[in-house]
């Protein structure tokens, strides 16, 4: 589904080491945009295959642990860390939740 949707590279990180793969597939420059519902340690290896200026988007943290953004390091990249929390929106602005989940699938094309 991600690949029809113009997803140049989807990896399951449980199957593989997805840092490494990111940076194979980009020759070195890393992703333009990480979809991260995971959190914890998935984040932490996401900051080491974001490309400089790139995005993380962090949807949630089903990994267990809540990450530790280190700000030395979003600086040298000046990467960005944009929040989906889509959950609440449900109750507290269903329509925004559309927006938001129109915006997260631009972010995602933009950088294609």
């Amino acid at each position: 589904m991600l690949k029809r949707l113009g997803v140049h590279l989807a990896l399951d990180y449980r199957e593989q080491d997805f840092v490494d793969a990111v940076k194979e597939f980009t020759d070195g420059r890393g992703a333009d945009v990480i979809y991260d519902p995971v959190g914890g340690d998935t984040y932490d290896g996401s900051t080491k295959c974001i490309a400089f200026e790139g995005r993380i988007l962090i949807i949630g943290f089903t990994g267990g642990r809540f990450a530790d953004a280190r700000t030395n390091h979003v600086l040298i990249k000046n990467y960005a860390g944009r929040r989906c929390a889509l959950g609440l929106y449900n109750v507290m602005n269903p329509a925004r939740r559309c927006s938001n989940t129109r915006r997260a699938h631009s972010a995602c094309s933009k950088r294609a």
